[in-house]
């Protein structure tokens, strides 16, 4: 998810990997310093190769969002709840209406999240 280049002993920088092009790049970097500042913190080791399976798809990923101790303290109650509101009442409904109307489900994601491309 992470790759940490090094040019040279004064400059490294680090990619994040794991958001996708539809992603608000500004909730993914308060995520990942929210989440650094914890490990931080904490003194958390990094883990091992991981093959836990990351969330499938965007229901999944609410649900583990609600349950992020870290998370729901770094972006406050409110600003969750009203992003999870947003999210299932806009775009997984947009989605799963579709899908009942026999339309592409890719097809309307991509409608949904890049119309002004």
């Amino acid at each position: 998810m992470l790759r940490i280049v090094t040019a040279s002993p004064r400059t490294t920088y680090i990619e994040n990997r794991l958001p996708s092009s539809a992603a608000n790049p500004y909730v993914v970097m308060a995520a990942t310093v929210a989440a650094g500042i914890d490990g931080l913190v904490n003194r958390l080791e990094l883990p091992n190769e991981s093959k836990e399976a990351l969330p499938s798809s965007l229901e999944e990923a609410l649900v583990s969002l609600e349950t992020d101790k870290v998370m729901l303290e770094a972006f406050g109650e409110e600003f969750i709840r009203w992003f999870l509101s947003v999210k299932r009442e806009v775009e997984i409904a947009k989605v799963n209406k579709a899908k009942e109307d026999g339309r592409d489900e890719i097809e309307v994601e991509r409608e949904l999240y890049f119309k002004f491309l």
